[in-house]
């Protein structure tokens, strides 16, 4: 369904501890890392790096304060992940630059938005993708959405 990975289009994020899916986890042992992204994918990926507890820390961010785009089993198991201390939830938040070692985070609260700084060794980014139809339209391929509209 997706072409090309959404960037979040901030500074830093062509550096390259960034990546857009959790390729191997096992070579993430001991850092810490953040997860961007409410959905399965990205609430996937920070429970597989939470299980073992060999990451030293695992952090999710999301531009909302609940994972309701994540299906109801996942969505469960990450909130009793966060509950646990296992991931810590960086919700409602938005990403402002990457940095070598570091993320920086504006995080939504009542008082308004604060500025925070995380540990970064490693960011997984799955914010969703980019349709690919303007390149199948140009070989001839008709795409029909999911409530067959074209």
């Amino acid at each position: 369904r997706a072409g090309a990975p959404q960037q979040l289009g901030v500074p830093g994020e062509d550096a390259p501890h960034v990546a857009y899916r959790l390729k191997e986890p096992e070579a993430l042992k001991g850092q810490h890392v953040v997860v961007v992204g409410g959905g399965n994918s990205a609430v996937e990926s920070a429970l597989i790096l939470a299980q073992d507890g060999q990451c030293a820390s695992v952090s999710i961010s999301y531009r909302k304060p609940r994972f309701l785009r994540a299906r109801g089993d996942n969505r469960k198991a990450i909130e009793q992940a966060i509950e646990s201390g296992r991931v810590r939830a960086l919700v409602p938040s938005r990403v402002v630059s990457v940095g070598e070692r570091t993320l920086s985070l504006e995080l939504d609260e009542e008082a308004g938005p604060r500025a925070i700084t995380v540990p970064c060794e490693a960011l997984i980014v799955q914010v969703g993708g980019t349709s690919p139809a303007q390149l199948l339209s140009s070989i001839g391929i008709e795409l029909v959405t999911k409530y067959a509209e074209r």
